[in-house]
């Protein structure tokens, strides 16, 4: 009985550790082309308490992102970036491909099984292959956390959300729209 009432405080002790260390907010911007460097020069132009400058002075920042493969596409670096893997590990080899059994160049998000919400797009993130930033906040909070990615673009949505988002949305026309993924 001691042994059993020992572990049950160690269990406890253990979760609220991990529910201590876990950030309450993960903010994850991608801007594409826009490279450290250019934080740096313009900082003096930012408001001083708030926005780029806030951000700058408590985040993290990739200030050298260096990929050992050619360049394949957009998408394929962005999912290389929120994975940490390299195509031939994370499954996205190109912005599109050829589907061999429909014969059809398609979207490397393409997604059939899945409906677009106020949008024609069918996407998802089924294609990539592992884990990525926004599934692994997802893991590591036992699901409690929320995943929520914003963006331009469903592509690239897609990219940074994963596999396992709560919401994924961007901008259609004039309408935020989304996917049923």
């Amino acid at each position: 009985m001691k042994k059993l009432f020992l572990a049950l405080i160690a269990i406890l002790n253990i979760n609220v550790l991990l529910a201590q260390t876990s950030p309450q907010l993960v903010v994850f911007i991608n801007i594409a082309g826009l490279r450290y460097e250019y934080l740096n020069l313009y900082k003096a132009n930012f408001d001083k308490q708030g926005g780029f400058t806030k951000l700058m002075d408590h985040s993290a920042f990739v200030k050298h992102l260096d990929y050992d493969y050619p360049y394949f596409g957009k998408y394929v670096d962005f999912v290389s970036a929120t994975t940490g893997s390299n195509p031939e590990t994370h499954g996205i080899i190109g912005n599109s491909w050829i589907n061999r059994s429909t014969s059809k160049v398609e979207a490397c998000f393409y997604d059939s099984k899945f409906k677009g919400i106020g949008t024609d797009k069918l996407v998802s993130g089924a294609k990539i292959l592992v884990p990525n930033i926004a599934d692994e906040v997802k893991l590591n909070s036992y699901g409690s956390s929320r995943v929520c990615v914003v963006g331009i673009d469903a592509e690239d949505v897609v990219a940074i959300a994963g596999q396992n988002a709560d919401i994924a949305l961007w901008i259609d026309g004039l309408k935020w729209v989304s996917s049923s993924y």
